[in-house]
């Protein structure tokens, strides 16, 4: 199994519209502009990932949308997808640690 792959045990299909939205904004967060400048938090790229995962929404049957991430955790996640991209570009070129 890909280390990349995750099985999800639950039912729940608000979550899982979750998780899947936070996934594919995460998996379009890339660690070096096209000059290959490491993204900053001021970068286009930055703020717009950080912005839609703030923005998302848990949609339950009750009709009220709740978004359980700040400003402060959405930035973290897209800080923690370019650590982790970085880390994997690193192992890339030099091996493993």
């Amino acid at each position: 199994m890909d280390s990349k792959t995750i099985k999800l045990k639950s039912n729940s299909p608000v979550f899982r519209k979750f998780v899947t939205d936070l996934d594919a904004i995460l998996s379009k967060v890339y660690a070096k502009d096209v000059q290959g400048n490491p993204i900053k938090d001021t970068d286009a790229i930055f703020v717009d990932a950080r912005d839609r995962i703030q923005n998302l929404e848990l949609n339950f049957k009750n009709g009220y949308p709740i978004t359980p991430f700040n400003v402060w955790v959405a930035q973290d996640l897209v800080k923690d997808e370019i650590d982790s991209l970085n880390d994997e570009d690193e192992v890339r070129n030099h091996g493993q640690r």
